[in-house]
């Protein structure tokens, strides 16, 4: 499952939170926040949010939780298309994949940015988290929405893990 927002919409929070949920069920599992697949400096020629170093690396870390036989992978990435999803099957062979999109109001974004990003990126965060909260209401790519808005973490992730037929 990809877990999709935009920047600030509670990606890896309801992931982390989701897995603690598996893990009180007993359900095997993996969780990858792509975003620190990507981290780098500087980033490959035309690579902009580094989605292909991303994917290469999620491919190496699939091959070792695929020989452990576990069953379950959320990864947390914004994704902005449809198309992305070739890369991730290709990263993931012979999975089922859903795009599982958390819905924030963009004061919920702005304000969760602005406390955990008080450095220089802030600004360029919250045009980022604009751009793609408009983006992904007018062209919706996921399977389904998740509301991440004034809910507790974890209904929010029981919510997912219900919606993906996890549970």
């Amino acid at each position: 499952m990809v877990i999709t927002a935009p920047v600030g919409g509670g990606k890896t929070a309801v992931m982390f939170e989701a897995s603690d949920v598996l893990n009180e069920l007993g359900l095997a599992h993996a969780i990858v926040d792509v975003d620190a697949l990507s981290w780098c400096y500087p980033r490959p020629n035309g690579d902009q949010f580094g989605s292909g170093v991303a994917l290469r690396n999620l491919a190496h870390v699939w091959r070792e939780y695929a020989a452990l036989d576990t069953p379950r992978l959320m990864v947390a990435r914004v994704m902005e298309s449809r198309g992305e999803l070739d890369s991730y099957s290709a990263a993931i062979p012979d999975a089922f994949i859903s795009i599982a999109r958390l819905h924030s109001s963009a004061e919920t974004i702005h304000s969760r940015l602005r406390n955990r990003e008080p450095g220089l990126g802030v600004d360029r965060d919250i045009g980022r988290a604009t751009q793609l909260i408009e983006q992904m209401e007018a062209d919706p790519i996921e399977d389904f929405v998740i509301d991440n808005d004034g809910r507790p973490i974890r209904e929010v992730a029981v919510d997912l893990l219900d919606r993906a037929g996890w549970t």
